[in-house]
């Protein structure tokens, strides 16, 4: 995030990623600190708004490309972008989704 200044993700992401984190075992002092982090970060995205528009965009994907329900919203969100963004992701199969789609993958 340090190098590129304009980021977006869907409007569950941060739901996902505060999840995620209490997921990991983390003691409460911890995951308090990441959480904290993780808010800061939350206040530079570009939120893309996830509709029935979106949802139904990402049905399709999901079935098309045979990923999970949210990777799916997450790729359609990302189609909705007026520019081609670069996606960032560590899922194997997000991420080859993402190609098939024609999304810039960013590197890992």
């Amino acid at each position: 995030m340090e190098r590129d200044s304009d980021w977006a993700a869907s409007a569950l992401c941060h739901a996902e990623t505060r999840v995620t984190l209490c997921h990991l075992g983390f003691d409460e002092l911890t995951l308090a600190e990441i959480g904290e982090r993780v808010d800061l970060d939350r206040d530079r995205f570009y939120v893309v708004p996830v509709d029935g528009v979106c949802l139904a965009e990402a049905a399709a994907i999901g079935c098309v490309e045979r990923v999970r329900t949210l990777d799916a919203i997450h790729l359609a969100a990302a189609l909705r972008l007026p520019e081609a963004p670069s996606f960032l992701t560590f899922d194997g199969r997000q991420r080859a989704a993402a190609a098939s789609l024609g999304l810039a993958l960013a590197p890992t």
